[in-house]
């Protein structure tokens, strides 16, 4: 049993390393269609602010200069309320991008919105 035991620790500690988000970066906030970084990398995820009223339609893209291109994650609408004006979407583990993050945001009102990944 205490050999199953620090069996089981060892591969705990060994693997455990491998899931840890450790440098994952906020994008800062933004407001409208933005590049978010340039390289590769991995998306984590987002999370959106919208003003309460109107729902916003999403996608994200491996893309360095426009919004075009392959999808990270299907477009995705964020709907809102006043009670509920805010949503994230995350993924575990995360989606490895090849030429950059650009985020389309298609929102009749105010939105803010912030990635987070890693390079």
């Amino acid at each position: 049993m205490k050999k199953l035991f620090i069996a089981i620790l060892l591969f705990v500690l060994c693997c455990t390393p491998l899931y840890a988000v450790e440098n994952m970066l906020p994008s800062g906030s933004k407001s409208a269609d933005a590049l978010i970084q340039t390289g590769p990398g991995y998306f984590y995820g987002i999370a959106i602010a919208t003003d309460a009223t109107n729902a916003v339609t999403v996608s994200i893209y491996d893309n360095a200069t426009t919004g075009s291109g392959t999808l990270l994650i299907p477009t995705f609408v964020a709907t809102t309320s006043a009670t509920d004006r805010t949503k994230s979407f995350f993924v575990f583990p995360a989606i490895r991008y090849e030429n950059g993050i650009y985020v389309d945001i298609t929102c009749a009102g105010t939105v803010g919105f912030e990635i987070y990944y890693a390079q």
